[in-house]
């Protein structure tokens, strides 16, 4: 559940990538808290789900975007608002990920840390085209971008297994879309304006959605 205290009266915009801009998602991290507040699963070779002590397969399932989802900001001396990506958004950020051969582009809490893991999987839920995410994920929404990633190191293995890291965050640099929701009066454009701005700020030192 999102949390209720954070969704009152703050801006919403939608955001996107632009590869030619070199606004992309350009890793993904291993999170304690995944910002859109779902967790991967860890699968063993035990059918149970449950962890075994050798030979597991280390492989952990979840989503990555979670499309239409408000994702709450509070950039260092800035306002507080709500960012989210639609489906088509999301679907583009997949394939640019791959276009660019970024499967080994995983890291630690969004530190210069790599994690020793891959992606080997992929897909978007669909349900026209029979794409649906494991039951065991719980209500995922269509367009969802899941990821299956291999886990090689023992130490990242065992911290995932004692709940250090539960779910996938993605990072990159994105552009604030045209599209905006707010409970409060209408959005002017000089308002608009400082957000884009905001946004320069944030991309220079990478802004990152976790």
């Amino acid at each position: 559940m999102l949390s209720e205290k954070k969704y009152k009266n703050l801006p919403l915009f939608d955001l996107d990538i632009d590869e030619s801009e070199g606004a992309i998602v350009d890793a993904v991290a291993f999170v304690e808290a995944p910002a859109i507040e779902r967790n991967f699963l860890a699968f063993s070779k035990d059918t149970s789900l449950q962890f075994s002590v050798n030979d597991e397969m280390r492989e952990v399932l979840g989503p990555a975007m979670v499309p239409n989802t408000p994702i709450y900001r509070h950039p260092k001396g800035g306002d507080e608002f709500y960012v989210q990506f639609s489906p088509e958004v999301i679907r583009k950020i997949s394939q640019v990920f791959f276009k660019n051969g970024l499967t080994n582009s995983l890291n630690i809490q969004h530190s210069s840390e790599a994690a020793d893991a891959y992606v080997f999987q992929s897909f978007i839920t669909d349900e026209k085209t029979g794409i649906v995410a494991p039951k065991s994920l719980g209500d995922i929404p269509e367009g969802t971008w899941i990821l299956g990633v291999k886990v090689v190191s023992d130490t990242l293995w065992n911290e995932i297994k004692q709940g250090d890291f539960n779910g996938f965050s993605v990072e990159g640099e994105f552009l604030f879309g045209k599209n905006f929701q707010s409970d409060n009066s209408p959005v002017e454009s000089e308002v608009l304006d400082l957000m884009r701005e905001l946004n320069k700020l944030l991309s220079s030192n990478t802004t990152l959605i976790k």
